[in-house]
């Protein structure tokens, strides 16, 4: 049987999906495709390159480094995550990111990008991929905090602006089982984007990037109760949050990080049985 696992983003909040693939890892628990949306392309990469703790190294030990997250990157060179110290330089230095085990991966590892020219969201197989740091990049690049990433001839933005929860592409890609992480209660609703003038503003030239901002919020609650809905016939397996993280997506709290990542590493030990349950059951 096929199998999928989506990755919700959410910026640090991230530190719950980096818990439990940490504990997927050490079950040598594969999927045949992992499909990242935002943060969860992040943590995702080190999940197909087998790198138990990266994910939760990178943003512990470099949260205050300010070549790294810093608004002075957002006003000098419009990201505020300096991707080129991330990706190439100190931090990929001290702590590799495993490109030979990546690319050798027999998984695929889609990520979300949203299209600027066209409006509609793409989903990239970044393993056997070429520009796969750029689509990582594009797929983790918020609106405002972030500079437009160009590849080839098209322009993107993070693919979440749209579809946060990915689960419909492994559906459409007929995965017989799919589990999806988030970094949200089932019970969270999402509220209209704040702002939505300034977005209208400041992207005039890409007018499909608001009508989609427009209506973020109302998907992403349709999504969420189609996910459910899924989940109650036994066509989706959710890993979520028991509680709300109570913290932004930003969060500069190290000690709220550490406890996060425990609480996915936690979560995820307690619910591996049913798990494993799910995916081995040729009739759910």
């Amino acid at each position: 049987m096929k199998r999928a696992l989506v990755l919700e983003g959410g910026g640090f909040r991230g530190m719950f999906t980096a818990g439990i693939l940490d504990y997927f890892l050490e079950q040598k628990l594969n999927f045949n495709s992992v499909i990242g949306v935002s943060m969860g392309a992040l943590i995702g990469m080190n999940y197909i390159s087998k790198q138990k703790y990266r994910s939760r190294d990178l943003a512990i030990n470099y949260m205050f480094d300010k070549n790294y997250i810093s608004f002075k990157n957002l006003i000098l060179k419009g990201n505020l995550v300096n991707w080129n110290y991330l990706f190439s330089g100190k931090i990929n230095e001290d702590n590799p990111f495993d490109e030979k085990s990546f690319h050798n991966s027999s998984s695929k590892f889609f990520v979300n990008v949203f299209n600027l020219r066209t409006g509609e969201v793409e989903y990239h197989d970044t393993v056997k991929n070429d520009h796969f740091v750029d689509y990582i990049k594009a797929s983790a690049s918020l609106p405002v905090a972030s500079r437009k990433v160009k590849i080839g001839d098209e322009i993107f933005f993070d693919g979440g602006v749209v579809d946060s929860l990915a689960f419909e592409k492994a559906i459409e890609d007929r995965y017989d089982k799919t589990v999806l992480i988030l970094t949200r209660t089932l019970e969270y609703k999402k509220k209209v984007q704040p702002a939505l003038w300034f977005f209208r503003l400041r992207y005039f030239r890409y007018p499909k990037l608001y009508k989609k901002l427009k209506v973020r919020h109302d998907r992403y609650n349709k999504l969420v109760k189609k996910a459910a809905e899924l989940e109650k016939n036994g066509e989706l397996f959710i890993i979520r949050p028991e509680e709300e993280l109570g913290i932004g997506r930003f969060e500069k709290d190290v000690g709220k990080l550490k406890a996060i990542y425990n609480i996915g590493y936690e979560y995820a030990n307690k619910i591996y049985p049913d798990l494993i349950k799910y995916l081995k059951d040729e009739n759910a």
